[in-house]
């Protein structure tokens, strides 16, 4: 190829280049800007709290045609940010206020119950005002569901306003008591951990495995408080504590270790210690005390914290030995 050619070639090709990226940008793609932007209008910038931005997004979408320019261009992108942006910042705004107009209604509620358990209409003007309260919160638009069910709320106070205290007293410690025999009648699918038979048989066949354990201990978990709380409240709230402490509390203290019912105020943990950093007598160090119970006494629930005192011996094929060991460490006080 000559100098000539070469050089026409090069100039040609230059010009060619050039007058590609100067040619505007296809139909298509100014279609499919404007067609998404029309679909923000109609699909997401709707409500009269964002009227401004349906008639901004609208204005932006007609600015832009085959025409424009590249400054044309970017100044409609920037302001389709800046309105997006602004969008969001709303949306948060809305969300945080419907949160907070939703605890204005849970402290309605709250206001009911209270007023409902009293039993006793101290005022008229606070009955009143309490039904202006569910009375507004019934015309919130936004949660329809909350809406109907604060109109039943509202219906069921006006009813109980027309009942004097005794009737209204009645109505809750029955409500109360259907409570409890349904917390009752749960409980009875709780399985029950197994008793003192029970650990000694594990004992046993632990012992007769081949090869049998090493390093097999026994740690025993004493509730003091059990022996009032049985006083007070009775056998099955004490019973039920006792159940729960080892269900919740000494399950997880190690992944091989099985529980069981010593005594009435006593659980015992049966596992094979593996773990060569630590030594089996930290094994109640890993409980954090006191341990927190909740328990139906009556109507109503109690909150128990149960300290456990605690002895851990390592297992020797000498059943008796381990029972008088364990016995001796329950009964002392």
């Amino acid at each position: 190829m000559s100098l000539v050619s070469l050089n026409k070639y090069l100039l040609g090709h230059s010009k060619d280049t050039a007058a590609a990226g100067a040619q505007p940008l296809p139909e298509n793609y100014l279609d499919l800007t404007t067609r998404t932007m029309a679909a923000i209008r109609r699909s997401v910038v709707v409500g009269e709290s964002f009227v401004d931005l349906f008639e901004e997004i609208d204005m932006i979408r007609k600015d832009l045609h085959v025409e424009s320019g590249c400054d044309v261009v970017n100044q409609c992108a920037t302001r389709l940010e800046d309105l997006l942006a602004t969008y969001q910042k709303r949306l948060r705004q809305a969300e945080i206020d419907r949160s907070a107009e939703l605890r204005n209604v849970l402290d309605m509620l709250n206001e009911t119950l209270s007023y409902l358990t009293t039993g006793t209409q101290k005022t008229e003007d606070r009955r009143k005002q309490l039904e202006t309260n569910l009375s507004m919160a019934g015309r919130i638009d936004d949660i329809s569901s909350l809406r109907s069910y604060l109109t039943k709320v509202l219906q069921s106070v006006r009813e109980s306003g027309r009942q004097d205290s005794h009737e209204a007293q009645e109505v809750i410690e029955r409500l109360g008591r259907q409570i409890a025999q349904v917390h009752k009648a749960q409980s009875r699918f709780n399985s029950e951990l197994p008793g003192r038979a029970s650990a000694m048989e594990y004992l046993k066949q632990l012992w007769h495995t081949d090869p049998p354990p090493s390093n097999l201990h026994v740690a025993l978990f004493v509730a003091d408080s059990l022996k009032v709380i049985r006083e007070r409240h009775g056998d099955e709230v004490a019973s039920l504590i006792l159940q729960d402490l080892g269900r919740k509390h000494l399950k997880d203290l190690t992944p091989t270790g099985e529980v069981f019912a010593w005594s009435p105020n006593a659980l015992v943990l049966i596992w094979q210690h593996t773990d060569d950093n630590r030594p089996a007598t930290d094994i109640s160090s890993r409980l954090k005390q006191p341990c927190e119970q909740r328990a139906f006494v009556g109507t109503r629930v109690a909150i128990f914290n149960v300290m456990l005192r605690s002895l851990v011996v390592q297992a020797r094929e000498n059943s008796e030995e381990i029972e008088q060991i364990l016995d001796r460490f329950v009964r002392r006080a």
